[in-house]
């Protein structure tokens, strides 16, 4: 992946209602660094509720830049973002993530992780509420004999 990110369009992060309503991946700019890279079906939805916004919040001088793409792998191009440039904050968890402090860690077949991403980029939530809602209508289905 060659992105030249002081080329990407960006604006300061209390500006981000400003953000268009494309697709893509987006960095978070902060203290001199990338601390945050993710992928969305629409940028301007995704910061109206990004479950990070108070740690972006908190650092120096954020800005958001994006970078606007029709791929249908966005995925693979997220995943190769964060390994190429390493940001701080992806994998990290906050208070946030789970206001409850319980942790759950489910592993899903690389079939379904991978449903589950596009699902939460094209609708802007949460991964974790994606596999929540799945499990949740999993447990009610009744049980096949």
């Amino acid at each position: 992946m060659n992105v030249d990110i002081t080329s990407l369009p960006r604006l300061p992060i209390s500006e981000r209602k400003n953000l268009p309503s494309l697709k893509g991946l987006y960095f978070v700019l902060g203290d001199g660094e990338i601390v945050y890279i993710g992928m969305t079906a629409n940028f301007n939805k995704r910061f109206a509720q990004h479950h990070r916004l108070k740690s972006f919040i908190t650092t120096k001088d954020v800005k958001i830049a994006w970078l606007q793409t029709d791929s249908e792998d966005l995925f693979s191009l997220e995943k190769e973002a964060i390994s190429f440039f390493n940001p701080k904050l992806n994998g990290k968890r906050t208070a946030t993530d789970d206001e409850s402090g319980t942790y759950l860690t489910v592993k899903l077949p690389a079939d379904l992780r991978r449903e589950a991403r596009l699902k939460s980029a094209d609708t802007g939530v949460t991964l974790s509420f994606v596999i929540r809602k799945a499990i949740e209508a999993w447990v009610k289905e009744p049980v096949k004999k």
